[in-house]
């Protein structure tokens, strides 16, 4: 899903063919987002937002522009393609026609070069691969370029990976990690944590964060089905626009936990024959907040050393702990 900025939607009646006999008419719903890279550069992205149907052909044509090469072509989620060609028929110049398998949730991020200095464009998609099911829609290109950020991807072990993003002059309420090459199971922490959380985007992630300009914000994450290096698109979006930055994976250290334990109080004092009452000492036990990884449960134990109690008071000391085990300690806690 996307929190904050603003999709344009399209709802597209098609006609699917699944058998000789009979068809049925549905719907393929999509979302987009369109905005200059440069003066001749343009970046979309179109999310399959529909729960049901798959996106399977789309087609971007430059009403006051020309689309004339493409760039790049990403899909986050894709079960086969895209296939991106830019149309050389007299009827359908410069068009720009994308053939795939986009389930729900998946999206799509196109670069394309362009010609001419107007913002107006059309966009169709559908769940069918017949051209002609294609019903068009017009729109206009932000006027907002891409903002200024960087990041880093960094496998954190066999099946744990973190991402890294720093903004440049501005602000921004979500980040969104679009990877490519694996699926991201399960977040185990994200900085700044005030106000954060993530929900699952089909194999990415959708963060709320409040990340000021010039701050570093960081996601960890867990990971299945990784192949080859993997990738990933990190999209910043706030009041003042969008940032976008493809990362690759790189190889890095483990993450570690770092435990501290205390004790409250931590000296008890007794007056010389003085009788050892019972006292009760709240015993802590810390993430650090610089650790890079959640620490799992452990075992507490306690241990009496050094000064023999039965010479100072005559007696044996004892502490048991009400709860001998901490659960899962994430950094900071």
């Amino acid at each position: 899903m996307m929190r904050r900025f603003t999709l344009a939607v399209l709802v597209v009646g098609v006609l699917v063919v699944p058998g000789a006999a009979h068809g049925r008419t549905s719907d393929v719903e999509i979302g987009w987002v369109a905005t200059p890279v440069s003066a001749s550069q343009t970046w979309f992205r179109v999310v399959n937002t529909d729960q049901t149907n798959h996106l399977r052909l789309l087609s971007l044509h430059g009403i006051s522009f020309d689309i004339t090469g493409i760039k790049a072509v990403r899909a986050m989620g894709a079960l086969a393609g895209p296939s991106c060609v830019l149309t050389t028929a007299t009827t359908r110049f410069h068009y720009l026609d994308c053939s795939g398998d986009l389930p729900p949730n998946s999206s799509l991020i196109l670069v394309v070069d362009t010609s001419g200095s107007g913002a107006d464009f059309e966009i169709a998609a559908s769940d069918s691969t017949d051209p002609s099911t294609l019903e068009y829609s017009g729109d206009a290109v932000d006027t907002t370029p891409l903002l200024p950020a960087t990041g880093t991807f960094t496998s954190r072990g066999s099946s744990t990976s973190q991402i890294t993003f720093t903004s440049g002059g501005n602000g921004y309420d979500e980040v969104e990690i679009l990877p490519y090459g694996l699926t991201i199971t399960k977040v185990d922490s994200i900085t700044p944590a005030a106000d954060s959380s993530c929900d699952p985007e089909g194999p990415g992630l959708d963060c709320s964060i409040a990340l000021a300009a010039n701050a570093t914000g960081s996601v960890t994450f867990e990971t299945s089905g990784a192949s080859g290096t993997p990738s990933a698109d990190i999209v910043l979006s706030g009041g003042d626009g969008l940032a976008d930055v493809l990362v690759t994976q790189v190889a890095g250290k483990p993450l570690t936990y770092d435990l501290v334990a205390g004790a409250r109080p931590a000296v008890v004092t007794y007056k010389r024959g003085q009788r050892a009452s019972p006292r009760p000492i709240r015993f802590t036990v810390t993430n650090s907040a610089t650790a890079g990884d959640a620490s799992p449960p452990v075992r507490v134990t306690v241990n009496a050393s050094e000064v023999s109690a039965k010479k100072l008071f005559g007696a044996s000391l004892a502490c048991r702990p009400s709860a001998r085990t901490t659960c899962v300690l994430q950094p900071g806690m």
